[in-house]
């Protein structure tokens, strides 16, 4: 039985290690989930919409893990913390009435994450826009947001890697602990 795209269940002895964990976590991450979304976008012309969907459920789960979150709860809360962990720079973001990071962490909860996964469709204040050299851009006028999915890709797929090196580094155990907590949560343990 294959539980990555690169290994089967009996290349591992079980039960398995905190290492072995993070190699499954990171290739099915990797592999059947970021990497597929951007061969999507190079293989697969007018797939930016479809690479959104499959992209927006990041940024809650990589906030559970950094923080070994045990439950169902709180998507919204995580959702956020995790946009505000990978795009750090909008936590300092103001603008004289108000708060960018939370106008756009609300856009992106509300009108992009729960219009995707509930309606299966954004609403109409998101903007898929090639032509941005950000992974995304506020009209804080119009409230509109335009991502362009190329970037956020990247971003998100770097984002990961980095994660993956923070878990392999032994000295963070603190992180390493969350992670394991949140991983055998997820029932990855019982394969």
């Amino acid at each position: 039985m294959w539980i990555t795209p690169y290994h089967q269940k009996r290349d591992f002895k079980w039960p398995i290690t905190i290492d072995d964990k993070i190699i499954i976590f990171s290739e099915r991450t990797l592999g059947w989930q970021l990497y597929i979304a951007r061969d999507c976008l190079t293989r697969i012309e007018n797939s930016e919409f479809a690479v959104l969907a499959v992209v927006m459920s990041y940024f809650e789960m990589i906030a559970k893990y950094r923080d070994g979150y045990s439950q169902n709860e709180k998507s919204r809360q995580y959702f956020k913390k995790g946009i505000l962990h990978v795009f750090s720079e909008l936590i300092n973001t103001k603008v004289v009435s108000n708060n960018v990071a939370d106008i756009i962490t609300n856009i992106l909860y509300v009108e992009c994450r729960c219009g995707l996964y509930h309606s299966n469709f954004t609403n109409p204040s998101i903007i898929i826009n090639a032509t941005n050299n950000r992974a995304m851009l506020f009209d804080d006028k119009k409230k509109q947001l335009f991502i362009n999915i190329r970037i956020l890709v990247e971003i998100i797929i770097d984002n990961f890697n980095s994660y993956i090196t923070e878990l392999r580094n032994t000295a963070n155990k603190e992180l390493r602990r969350n992670f394991e907590k949140r991983f055998d949560y997820d029932g990855s343990t019982h394969i």
